[in-house]
C-alpha cells in the first residue's frame, strides 16, 4: 500500500468539505504536495530509483486520496498537488475518479506520466483531454529510438509506438478547443544545469572538498571561459565571502560542521538576496 500520504482527518470518504471562504485571500501555506496514488510503475529506466526502492508495491486507497483532497482544499494546504512521486499515475485503477475529485475541489492538480498507456490504452486519450486537469506533464525524456532503450519498457511497447501515442495525446489536446490543459514534455538533460554557464563566478560551500573537485573538473573540460571557483567549509565563513564579493551561483550542502539544514538557505538568501543557491 502507498503511504505517501497519511491522515488522521474523522470525514468519511462520501463527505465533501467546502472550503472557508475566510480561506480565499489567504495564501498556501506549501508550494505544492506530492500524493503518491501508486508506487507501481510500469518502466525500469535506468536514471530512476524504482529499482531499489524497498516499499510494499500498492496503490492507495480511494476513500484516503479523497480524505487527502478535502484536507488540502478545506485548509488550502498547497498551492498545486502532484499525483506523482514513485510509480505511473496513469495505471492507479481509480485515476480518472482521482482527478475529477481534485478537479471538483478546485485544486490545481498536476500529473507525471511517462505517456506509455496512450499507446497502450488509446482510450486513456479522450478521457484525459475531457478531465479537466490543470495541467499534464510527459516524461519523455528519451527523443529516439537509440535512448530509448535506457527507459526499461514493457517489451510489447516499440519506440514508435511509444512516441506515436505521445503525438496523438498532445494532438488531440490541442484540437479540443474545450481542453484548457497545459501540457509540458520532458527531456532527459545529462548537463548539470548549474553549468549550462560556466563562465560565470560560482562559490561552493561544502564540508567534503569532493564536490568542489567535481565541479573543478567539469568546467577544466569547457572550452568557454573558465570561472573562478571558491571554497570553504564552514557556512560562517560563506556567509563573510558574500558579504564581500558578489557571486553567480552557490552550491551549499545542507550538511555543514556549523550549521544544517533548509535554514541555512535562508540565511543565505538574506545576506546574498539575489544569487542563485543549488
Amino acid at each position: 500500500m502507498s503511504t505517501a500520504y497519511r491522515t488522521d482527518v474523522s470525514a468519511t470518504a462520501t463527505h465533501r468539505h467546502t472550503p472557508d471562504r475566510g480561506l480565499a485571500s489567504q495564501p498556501h501555506q506549501l508550494e505544492r504536495i506530492h500524493l503518491e496514488v501508486t508506487n507501481v510503475c510500469n518502466f525500469k529506466c535506468e536514471f530512476c530509483p524504482d529499482a531499489i526502492m524497498e516499499r510494499k508495491r500498492g496503490h492507495m486507497a480511494f476513500d484516503l486520496l479523497e480524505k487527502a483532497l478535502d484536507e488540502i482544499a478545506q485548509h488550502k494546504l498547497a498551492k498545486i498537488v502532484a499525483f506523482h512521486l514513485m510509480g505511473e499515475p496513469l495505471i492507479y485503477p481509480h485515476i480518472f475518479e482521482a482527478i475529477a475529485a481534485a478537479c471538483d475541489r478546485h485544486l490545481n492538480l498536476h500529473l507525471t506520466t511517462n505517456g506509455s498507456t496512450f499507446h497502450i490504452r488509446p482510450e486513456h486519450i479522450p478521457q484525459l483531454v475531457a478531465s479537466g486537469i490543470p495541467k499534464v506533464t510527459i516524461s519523455l525524456q528519451t527523443p529516439d529510438p537509440e535512448t530509448f532503450i535506457i527507459r526499461g519498457a514493457p517489451p510489447k511497447l516499440a519506440p514508435e509506438q511509444y512516441f506515436d501515442g505521445i503525438t496523438q495525446y498532445v494532438q488531440a489536446n490541442l484540437a479540443d478547443d474545450r481542453s484548457n490543459t497545459r501540457v509540458h514534455l520532458k527531456f532527459l538533460d545529462t548537463t548539470p544545469h548549474p553549468f549550462l554557464v560556466p563562465h560565470k563566478t560560482m562559490h561552493v560551500v561544502e564540508g567534503d572538498r569532493t564536490i568542489l573537485s567535481a565541479v573543478a573538473a567539469f568546467v577544466s573540460s569547457s572550452s568557454l571561459e573558465q570561472p573562478k571557483l571558491t571554497h570553504t567549509g564552514r557556512f560562517t565563513d560563506a556567509l563573510t565571502m558574500l558579504s564581500q564579493q558578489t557571486y553567480d551561483l552557490v552550491l551549499l550542502d545542507l550538511h555543514l560542521p556549523d550549521g544544517e539544514g533548509i535554514g541555512l538557505i535562508t540565511q543565505l538568501k538574506q545576506q546574498a538576496p539575489d544569487t542563485p543557491i543549488v
